[in-house]
This record gives structure tokens, sequence and C-alpha cells, in this order.
């Protein structure tokens, strides 16, 4: 069964990710907003790297808790982190050095997105860096802080997007959700 923090905190991570794409819509006309979309949705394609080990992982992550070997975790986690952070990096690399091309795909004008994607690619990088944390507090009952966390997160995206948006664009729409993914990252691995 989920608990509801647990709930609760994805749907704030999902706040936290949608947030850009929502407040550009009242700030910049459509053509825009599809160039940032597409820009957003190839950025996801490093994130199937998080969520490929991280789904292995989490299992484990509550198994030795529950055993109460605390060592093994923690050269789980340091181990999981290196799977993640790696592969992603490699893999944001690749995606940045065919970004036209991939942009290009969604038609014209949308090779404009690349420095987006390039902003965009800094969050994802930074949250491989801490690994999937936020599940290694899920499994061993700190689901609240999660929740925390995302929804400081979260608010500090709609914050920066509110700010920046208008004065920066497309640019400031992709800052402010690179330093809140960032942010989130970063605090979730001071708990840990």
């Amino acid at each position: 069964a989920t608990s509801l923090p647990m709930v609760l905190s994805e749907g704030l991570y999902l706040v936290l990710l949608n947030t850009d794409i929502v407040l550009l819509g009242y700030f910049v006309n459509p053509q825009e907003v599809a160039v940032y979309f597409a820009a957003t949705r190839i950025v996801n394609l490093i994130v199937f790297i998080y969520f490929a080990v991280a789904a292995r992982a989490v299992p484990k992550f509550s198994e030795l808790h529950a055993s109460g070997d605390r060592t093994g975790l923690q050269v789980l986690v340091h181990s999981i982190i290196q799977w993640i952070f790696w592969p992603t990096l490699a893999a944001a690399a690749v995606i940045l050095l065919c970004g036209r091309f991939a942009l290009d795909l969604f038609g014209q004008g949308f090779a404009a997105g690349l420095p987006l994607l390039a902003v965009l690619m800094l969050g994802f990088i930074a949250r491989a860096s801490t690994g999937p944390i936020e599940y290694l507090l899920n499994m061993t009952g700190h689901q609240n802080v999660t929740s925390v966390v995302y929804g400081g997160a979260a608010a500090l995206n709609i914050t920066l997007n509110l700010v920046l948006v208008p004065y920066f664009g497309l640019m400031g729409a992709a800052m402010a959700t690179a330093v809140a993914l960032a942010s989130a990252s970063l605090s979730l691995f001071v708990v840990v």
C-alpha cells in the first residue's frame, strides 16, 4: 500500500516538473511554448536511466533497512549513484550533440530550443548526481521529509518562473526548473 505522504511527494514532484510549461502559457506565445515543450521531451530521455536503476534499487533499500544493515545500505546507495550519474552524464552529452537534429524532428524552428535543452539538462544531471535518494527516504520511513522538500522545490519553481519568465522568456523557465531540480536534489542529499 502506498502512503499518502509518498503520493503527495510524487504529486509535488510532478508540479515541480510541469510548472514551467503551465506558466509559460501565460507569458509567451504558443509557438514558443511548443519549442520549450519539445526541449523538455528530449531532456526527459535521460530520466529513463534514473528510473531504470532506481526500480532495481528501491526494494533492496527497504530490505537492507529492515535488516538493519546500515553499512550495506550506504554501499548500495553509493553504487546506485554511480550507476545513475555516469550513464546519465554520457546520455546528456550524446543528446546535446544530437540535440539540433532531435529538435528539428519536431519541425522548422524547433532547433532554437537547443540552449534550453542544455540548461534543463543541468537540473537533471544534478538530480542524477545524488541518485534516487527520495526513494531511500521513502523506504526508510522519512516520506514526510521528501514531501516537504518537493513542496518547497515546487514553490521555488513557481516563484522563479513568475520572476524570470517575464524577463527572460523560455530561458527563464529553463533556468527556474533547473535551479528547482538542483535545489531539491541538494536538499534531499543533505537530509540523507
